[in-house]
C-alpha cells in the first residue's frame, strides 16, 4: 500500500469516527440522566421541547399545501356603505348571508365588494341603520397559498375577520407558513438554551457516584475508611484558618 492511499484512509477513517460520535451525541442528547445533575435533565427537556416545535412546522407546512389556506392583510380604512340580504338556497340547513359594500377606499378609488359573512355578523350589520354611530369598516387582502386573493371588509379586527372568513369557505384554512417559521425559530431557541444547559449540567459531579470517585473534596471530622488524602479535608483545619480582615471588622 503506498504512503499516499495511507494517509486517504486514515483521513477517510478519521472523519467516518467523526459522524458517527456526532450522530451519538445527537441521539443521546434526547435521553435523560438520573444520576446528572438537575441543568443537564433540563436542558434534554429543552432539546425535545425543540424536536417537537420542528414537528409542529413541518405539519403547519403539510396543511398549508394540502388545502388552500391564506393570510389576511390589513390595507386601509374605506368609506363604504352597507347592505347585507339572506341567501336562501332552498334548503332551510343551507341558508347563508351576505354583505354589500359599495364606496371608495383609503386612496380615494371606487370601491365595490361582495362577500359571504357569518350569521352572527349578519345580525350585527342589519342594525346599522339604529346605530347612533356608523361603524368604521377596515379592508383587508385576502391572499391564498396557491395564488390570487381578494378583498374583504370587516368592522372587526383582523383575527376574527379571518375566522368569520373561513367559516364561510369550508375549503380554506386561515393558515399561513409565518406560522411554520415561528416553530422553526422557537425550535432553534429550544435547542441553544438546552444544549447550554447540558454543558452546564456536565460540570457538576454526578449524583450516582460516591463523593470520593467524583474527584470533589470529602470534608469531614475524621477521613472514611480508604480514603485518599488528597481527596480529604479536615474540618478542623479549616475551622484554625485565622480570620480575614474582612470577617474581623465584621465582628
Amino acid at each position: 500500500m503506498t504512503p499516499g492511499s495511507e494517509t486517504t484512509r486514515g483521513f477517510f477513517t478519521l472523519h467516518m469516527k467523526k459522524i458517527i460520535a456526532a450522530f451519538h451525541n445527537f441521539f443521546h442528547a434526547f435521553r435523560k440522566d438520573d444520576g446528572a445533575h438537575f441543568a443537564y435533565n433540563l436542558g434534554v427537556g429543552l432539546i425535545r421541547t425543540g424536536v417537537l416545535l420542528v414537528l409542529l412546522g413541518l405539519v403547519i407546512l403539510a396543511v398549508s399545501l394540502s388545502m388552500d389556506s391564506f393570510h389576511m392583510k390589513y390595507i386601509g380604512d374605506p368609506d363604504v356603505s352597507c347592505t347585507v340580504e339572506k341567501v336562501d338556497d332552498g334548503d332551510i340547513t343551507a341558508k347563508r348571508f351576505m354583505a354589500h359594500f359599495r364606496g371608495r377606499d383609503e386612496q380615494g378609488a371606487e370601491l365595490s365588494v361582495d362577500e359571504y359573512i357569518p350569521e352572527e355578523v349578519f345580525n350585527e350589520l342589519q342594525d346599522l341603520r339604529w346605530r347612533a354611530e356608523p361603524p368604521s369598516f377596515m379592508l383587508y387582502k385576502v391572499t391564498f397559498n396557491r395564488g390570487g386573493g381578494e378583498l374583504y371588509i370587516s368592522e372587526r379586527r383582523k383575527l376574527y375577520a379571518m375566522l368569520d372568513y373561513a367559516s364561510c369557505h369550508a375549503e380554506t384554512l386561515p393558515l399561513s407558513l409565518s406560522g411554520m417559521w415561528l416553530s422553526f425559530l422557537a425550535a432553534f431557541m429550544m435547542f441553544l438554551i438546552g444544549r447550554k444547559q447540558m454543558k452546564i449540567g456536565l460540570k457538576y459531579p454526578r449524583n450516582d457516584v460516591p463523593t470520593v470517585l467524583s474527584g470533589a473534596p470529602v470534608i469531614s471530622d475524621a477521613p472514611p475508611q480508604g480514603t485518599d488524602e488528597k481527596y480529604y479535608v479536615d474540618i478542623n483545619e479549616i475551622k484554625a484558618l485565622p480570620l480575614t480582615e474582612t470577617n474581623t471588622e465584621n465582628e
